[in-house]
């Protein structure tokens, strides 16, 4: 896994031109403190396997992390082959998620930031609850692709299905520009 330090930061570009940055703000014993905008609480990373293991609120308090999809997406040690899963529930608990992650191989990958050896990871999304298709309408399962490179410690590219199952985000494509 990464050693990440206090003000490290990535800043990243999406598909909109919306512009974001993700900060390490604080490390503890074994977590690593992220801040990320438009989200109101801090992520609590595990520094060995860099899985996101709570968030941090306002009042300092931890929040149960049940409902973010992408929590456990580089679940070190990482490597090509190696495959992991987890289900999230919404927070209001009307229907579940299956989160199945597979590290693809390793390609060269170019963005606005320059050119990077980096792990292929692909994470098939899929609603468990038959219900959740009437809730929803339209999809119950679509893609999200991750380029993780070594040398930057994080993502650098990260491709988006582009299908109806995703029209409810409010993030899309994104790629490094630090």
């Amino acid at each position: 896994a990464p050693l990440w330090k206090i003000g490290d930061k990535w800043t990243y570009q999406n598909v909109s031109r919306v512009v974001f940055t993700i900060e390490v703000v604080d490390t503890k014993e074994s977590l690593f403190i992220l801040k990320i905008p438009r989200i109101e609480n801090l992520l609590a990373y595990d520094k060995k396997t860099m899985n996101c293991l709570f968030l941090i609120g306002k009042d300092g308090k931890k929040v149960n992390n049940t409902d973010d999809p992408f929590k456990n997406l580089f679940n070190f040690p990482i490597f090509v082959g190696k495959k992991w899963a987890y289900t999230t529930s919404t927070s209001w608990g009307s229907y579940n998620k299956l989160n199945e992650f597979k590290i693809e191989g390793i390609e060269e990958v170019v963005t606005p930031a320059g050119k990077f050896m980096a792990y292929k990871i692909s994470n098939q999304q899929r609603i468990l609850q038959v219900q959740a298709v009437a809730l929803r309408g339209g999809p119950t399962e679509g893609w999200v692709r991750y380029w993780y490179s070594p040398e930057v410690k994080t993502w650098v590219k990260r491709e988006v299905e582009k299908s109806a199952y995703w029209v409810r985000e409010t993030w899309q494509n994104g790629r490094a520009h630090v």
